[in-house]
């Protein structure tokens, strides 16, 4: 199984473009304490929050809130 940091990214990866996906998920972790590669799929909803004000500028509210729900989904979390 992938590292999850890497599957959070490769997922971001269509939507906002390698290097911000990889920009996020490192600005997430660091916000946390982690680096990236610390981040397991149990972290899903500090990643979720973490991410959320930078999509929502980005995308909007509604495109957010699915895309969240997507991630939440793919990592095998329960959604919001």
């Amino acid at each position: 199984m992938a590292e999850f940091h890497k599957t959070v990214i490769e997922f971001l990866e269509p939507t906002l473009g390698k290097l911000t996906a990889r920009k996020a998920i490192e600005l997430v972790a660091s916000r946390q304490g982690k680096k990236p590669e610390q981040l397991r799929p149990g972290d899903i909803d500090k990643v979720c929050d973490g991410l959320r004000p930078m999509l929502r500028t980005l995308l909007g509210a509604a495109t957010t809130q699915q895309l969240l729900g997507d991630l939440r989904t793919r990592a095998g979390a329960p959604g919001p």
